[in-house]
């Protein structure tokens, strides 16, 4: 197929008015993949998200000491370290954000707190743990 000046104009013209769209309704167009608005609706209280961690440091932040077959060892998540597992796994075959939360000090003076981490990705929870709750 030749292309014709003309076309190829056109088609330039069109890319820089679809990035001038993009630009314009910034959220249809660029996915936030780490954005956890959505987990928002699973809350009946407020909650708080942190920024996106690495695997290393939710592990640093969780390390719990196990008894263990008559030894003692430091574990992630300590008795959710399957389901940290579990998690970490799917993050590193589909890619993602982890993401920590806890829901406000009023749900917990209620009995109802929260506090955990999330697997966002494309806007979308895909996996999470409680770690906290009373």
């Amino acid at each position: 197929m030749v292309m014709l000046e003309g076309d190829d104009m056109n088609k330039k013209l069109l890319s820089w008015l679809v990035i001038c769209l993009c630009f314009l309704f910034e959220s249809s167009c660029a996915a936030k993949p780490c954005d956890p608005s959505e987990a928002r609706k699973f809350f009946s209280f407020d909650v708080e998200f942190s920024s996106p961690l690495t695997v290393e440091e939710a592990e640093k932040r969780t390390m719990v000491n196990m008894n263990k077959d008559g030894k003692s060892t430091m574990v992630p998540f300590g008795a959710f370290n399957n389901e940290w597992n579990d998690l970490k796994a799917n993050y590193e075959k589909n890619g993602g954000c982890i993401i920590y939360f806890i829901t406000e000090k009023r749900s917990w003076e209620s009995f109802s707190g929260r506090a955990g981490y999330l697997l966002i990705k494309d806007g979308k929870v895909i996996g999470s743990i409680v770690t906290e709750m009373n």
